[in-house]
């Protein structure tokens, strides 16, 4: 049975001290956990403070309490996945350079392949996942202490970053400001949708594409004023024609020569207005019709710029990731460097003179 007691740090410290591999003890925690969903984020800072100091076989363990967590608590607890999605890069980060054991290589695959295959993160979060426990990644941290900045700048960066040789500098002040940025705030920004799929490639017809400015004008010559619908004048005029104008048996009622006359007089004017308003309204229909074929053409080449530029995001996306991916074994290394910036002259043998030269 799970115990159902208050959520406070200390009680939720005590509960991953006490945790243990068995499938008895990880569902334990998870349910106790999932219960105290309010404290998700606390909850995913104390759990990852836990991987940082914990040994190889418990980080682990604790990848696997996250796992069920994330698991059970996706339905009716979404942020568990948030936080742990924030966490995670970094946490299997350390979880995989402890790697040493095959069974725990082996088991970190696994937890990828089972998110994969039940589709609990997205395509793009698992690519992430997947480079951060890829073979490059861990190339940094087994590497020996005695390689040096050169190397790690002209060689290692090239397998992350597609730039030219003229591209890749020396640490300056502004890559140094690079490693203090927070891994955390870059990897909330908003997820890429790139779930519509790419426009035809040819346009829906042989309309040019317009200029933006192009098609707003040719929206205002058929808007307001210019509009024949929005004509109230004309239409107050044909609204006040008298109901004998339309009726075919009003010729049953003439009784004299004079009030026909007079019928046909208004009829005329009554056609003289009604013709030059229906020309008006059959050009705004074609002048629309036009419109909305151009339109269709513009939408399609905006559609098209838009497919492109989120295949450029995700690309670039991509490779910020993998920079950042490189900035963080880089970061928990880089002190362990070697510094090269004063060089030792001991040991080196001392310069001839000119003397010696030419003697």
């Amino acid at each position: 049975a799970v115990r159902t007691s208050g959520f406070t740090s200390s009680a939720l410290e005590s509960r991953l001290r006490d945790l243990n591999s068995t499938m008895q003890s990880i569902q334990g925690v998870s349910q106790w956990l999932i219960q105290h969903k309010k404290h998700s984020k606390t909850i995913v800072g104390v759990w990852f403070r836990e991987i940082q100091k914990a040994s190889p076989s418990r980080k682990l363990t604790l990848l696997y309490l996250a796992n069920d967590v994330i698991q059970n608590s996706k339905r009716k607890s979404p942020e568990f996945k948030s936080e742990f999605t924030r966490a995670l890069p970094r946490a299997l980060h350390l979880v995989a350079k402890d790697r040493k054991d095959e069974s725990v290589s082996k088991s970190i695959n696994r937890i990828i392949s089972v998110w994969e295959e039940r589709r609990v993160f997205d395509p793009e979060t698992l690519g992430k996942f997947k480079s951060i426990i890829s073979e490059n990644t861990l190339v940094f941290i087994m590497m020996p202490l005695t390689v040096t900045p050169p190397f790690l700048m002209t060689v290692m960066f090239p397998l992350f970053m597609s730039g030219s040789s003229s591209q890749r500098r020396t640490k300056s002040e502004s890559e140094m400001k690079l490693y203090s940025l927070d891994v955390h705030a870059d990897l909330k920004a908003t997820p890429i949708d790139d779930s519509s799929p790419p426009p035809p490639d040819e346009p829906p017809n042989d309309k040019k594409i317009p200029e933006p400015e192009e098609l707003l004008k040719k929206m205002a010559a058929v808007d307001g004023e210019n509009s024949s619908v929005e004509d109230m004048s004309t239409r107050q005029k044909i609204a006040s024609f008298p109901s004998e104008l339309y009726d075919a048996n009003i010729l049953t009622k003439l009784t004299d020569k004079e009030t026909g006359e007079h019928l046909l007089e208004e009829l005329e004017k009554a056609l003289e207005i009604l013709s030059g308003y229906t020309s008006r309204m059959k050009a705004e229909v074609e002048e629309r019709k036009d419109i909305h074929e151009t339109m269709d053409t513009f939408i399609w080449h905006q559609q098209k710029l838009l497919y492109d530029a989120k295949t450029k995001q995700k690309e670039y996306r991509h490779k910020m990731e993998q920079c950042m991916v490189v900035r963080e074994v880089l970061k928990s290394h880089i002190a362990a460097l070697p510094n090269l910036a004063t060089p030792s002259s001991e040991g080196l043998a001392p310069l001839p003179s000119a003397g010696d030269l030419f003697s």
